[in-house]
């Protein structure tokens, strides 16, 4: 009857319970280490994926800042144009001021001449509408500018 002893069972009980703790100490660490392997996946992959991002927004932002340069560059031209354009303006509208008052006195010729010089001008009305298309197509490179800094 020795083995009903009670001494026996506790040693028996305390055994399993010690083998019980233990697997489940075990368990856990091994637990512990393979969270550890996932989470530093997990942050190798977060890292990769901020860099690749960190990286289109570069490129984009090279593109946007390539598209301005190239605006600012056909808006210093046009601009030029046009302040070239503004002095031929002011000295064709000065020349024909002074005419006008010298026009009822003229002779045959000079009234001639004048005929000659407002058809010059007309022609030049023209290349004032030329111009205008130019400056249209300053707005045309506007949008140009937008679409190719627009991310692709």
């Amino acid at each position: 009857m020795s083995w009903l002893s009670p001494t026996r069972w506790l040693l028996i009980g305390g055994l399993i319970l010690a083998l019980t703790l233990g697997y489940f100490a075990w368990a856990d660490h091994i637990g512990d280490k393979r969270e550890a392997e996932v989470l530093a996946k997990i942050e190798k992959l977060r890292a990769a994926e901020n860099a690749k991002n960190a990286q289109i927004t570069a490129d984009w932002q090279k593109g946007k800042d390539d598209a301005l340069t190239e605006a600012n560059k056909r808006a210093q031209a046009s601009k030029a144009a046009a302040d070239k354009l503004a002095a031929v303006n002011r000295g064709l509208r000065d020349e024909l001021t002074d005419q006008r008052g010298k026009l009822s006195t003229a002779s045959v010729d000079a009234v001639r001449q004048y005929a000659a010089t407002a058809n010059a001008v007309f022609g030049e009305c023209s290349a004032a509408y030329e111009r205008l298309a130019g400056e249209a197509s300053g707005h045309a490179s506007d949008s140009l500018m937008y679409r190719q800094a627009w991310p692709k």
